[in-house]
């Protein structure tokens, strides 16, 4: 799988993205009627509010248009399968809930930013999806350079707590949808997930503010996310 450029650079070594609109804006929340504590921005609302949501999840997302970022925290039943098989099937599940084309870009671990869980295992998964019902052009379409540029995708950036004895699979995932055609352009740590490398064509860093943000609210939420009542997980005998 390939690796996205400097990423594990940035989340590992504690390199705060320069660029994006998180910072400094965290603020604690309770999830699971308290039973988990996390930080994450305060322009972020609880989604039950407008819409259902599933007990075993809880939503957060913005309440402003500065950003179409959301987040995502699911309790579900622990797969049991190798650390790297389980992460590629809670991707594919994402794949085919949304009905979309989707590529796996890497996934590694385990990590050490999820300081609040000791030795469980903690696994990072990266890919994109998109729609399946836009079909990118091939490059050696002559229109290909123009079509790339209105191709839409999601980048999704998951944490996946193997917790064992709870037989639990804890899930955080920040999804960031890449919409605007100088984002789609240049960004090249990720892309279209069509496509085996980024978009052609643009000089500049390959960077955009919008995946620095997504890095920097799953790093917050990996060094706050906290259980305080480790009953809410009920695994059966």
């Amino acid at each position: 799988m390939k690796a996205i450029e400097t990423f594990g650079e940035a989340f590992y070594e504690g390199q705060e993205p320069e660029r994006g609109q998180m910072a400094g804006e965290f603020t604690k929340r309770q999830l699971f009627g308290g039973a988990i504590e996390v930080e994450i921005p305060e322009i972020f609302i609880d989604a039950s509010q407008f819409r259902p949501v599933p007990d075993s999840q809880e939503v957060f997302v913005p309440n402003s248009g500065d950003t179409n970022i959301s987040i995502v925290i699911d309790i579900l039943q622990r797969l049991d399968l190798p650390d790297v098989d389980a992460c590629q099937v809670h991707f594919d599940d994402v794949i085919d809930g949304r009905d979309a084309l989707g590529r796996l870009f890497q996934v590694e671990g385990p990590i050490r930013e999820f300081t609040h869980f000791g030795s469980t295992p903690v696994w990072l998964v990266q890919g994109t999806i998109a729609s399946s019902y836009h079909p990118a052009p091939p490059p050696t379409d002559p229109n290909y350079f123009e079509a790339q540029k209105s191709l839409q995708y999601t980048f999704l950036l998951m944490a996946i707590i193997r917790l064992q004895e709870q037989k639990t699979d804890l899930l955080i995932t920040v999804n960031c949808p890449i919409t605007k055609p100088e984002d789609i352009m240049n960004e090249k740590r990720v892309w279209h997930p069509a496509y085996s490398q980024p978009p052609e064509g643009v000089i500049g860093a390959g960077t955009t503010a919008l995946v620095d943000d997504t890095i920097t609210l799953l790093k917050r939420g990996g060094a706050t996310l906290e259980v305080k009542d480790w009953d809410l997980f009920s695994p059966e005998d």
